[in-house]
């Protein structure tokens, strides 16, 4: 897989790929595009269009310049600073973000484009056996205290809560993306397990999510399954 950085050549990825901030835009319906933009002095950079969703609502967007990739989160950071969240599948049969993308065209004189859509989708799905290869159902014990309603606090035994399982599904999903993203993250940091320290692994772990909207125990649990991972 190739990634296009923001000075317009293409490189090949880092071994590891690792966008820890949180998703600004969820996107849809999306497709990814290469086209050749005059002000990048002719290099070819890569551009989301999809549906962004905005509540029960959604509207056409056109991304900047893709510069990063992360196939853990199914995210991809921008020039323009924003990060997306590649939500379901990419577009089948695209829609009204096609027009949206045919009017960007226009007004930036592209001449034509190249749908690239399969890198990212192979990258994807490498990555998505072998996490399910790991755990391909929520466990039993995974933490419910997102739900009671205040997740900052301290979930307890008298707290009842029935949860949609749809929803439970979404942050066990979530928070195994996010083991994994700390697995790689430790790896990476320390290079092999056999330096590993428990006191440094679960500070690294807490930084790396602290931006990200999780309860007490799932962070607990994140960190639990982040050291169990093998990675390949």
């Amino acid at each position: 897989m190739q990634i296009f950085w923001n000075h317009g050549h293409s490189m090949h990825p880092p071994p590891i790929t690792l966008l820890l901030r949180p998703p600004t835009v969820a996107l849809t319906e999306w497709t990814v595009f290469e086209v050749v933009l005059h002000s990048f002095d002719g290099a070819p950079t890569w551009h989301l269009v999809g549906l962004e969703v905005d509540g029960h609502a959604s509207h056409p967007r056109v991304s900047s310049p893709i510069i990063a990739v992360d196939n853990v989160l199914r995210t991809c950071a921008t020039r323009g600073g924003d990060v997306y969240h590649l939500k379901d599948e990419c577009s089948f049969h695209p829609g009204e973000e096609i027009i949206e993308w045919s009017t960007w065209k226009e007004s930036l004189r592209v001449q034509s484009d190249t749908n690239v859509t399969n890198v990212i989708t192979d990258a994807f799905i490498r990555l998505e056996q072998q996490l399910y290869a790991y755990q391909q159902q929520r466990p039993y014990d995974f933490p419910m205290d997102w739900f009671i309603g205040i997740p900052i606090k301290e979930y307890t035994q008298t707290d009842r809560v029935t949860p949609d399982t749809f929803l439970l599904d979404e942050r066990h999903e979530l928070c195994l993306r996010l083991a994994l993203q700390c697995a790689r993250l430790y790896r990476h940091e320390l290079g092999n397990e056999t330096n590993l320290r428990p006191f440094y692994f679960d500070t690294l772990v807490q930084e790396a999510l602290q931006d990200w909207k999780l309860s007490i125990q799932e962070r607990r649990w994140v960190a639990v399954q982040a050291r169990e991972i093998v990675l390949d």
